[in-house]
């Protein structure tokens, strides 16, 4: 695993624990924690692809 994805790795468990965290403090609607938690493993998700694409282009040369 590259750094970079190891890295992504670590910044998402930090901001859903965070926001988990929050939703325990606050209690929001149980509709806006979900649709939070799929936006931001959707944003992860996304970077983390891009990252593989980076590495892939970075082992070609």
């Amino acid at each position: 695993m590259s750094k970079l994805i190891e890295y992504l790795n670590t910044q998402r468990f930090i901001v859903m624990s965070e926001l988990k965290f929050k939703d325990t403090c606050t209690k929001p609607d149980i509709f806006h924690c979900d649709f939070t938690y799929k936006t931001v493993n959707c944003m992860f998700d996304s970077l983390e692809k891009i990252a593989e694409e980076i590495e892939k282009l970075k082992s070609k040369d």
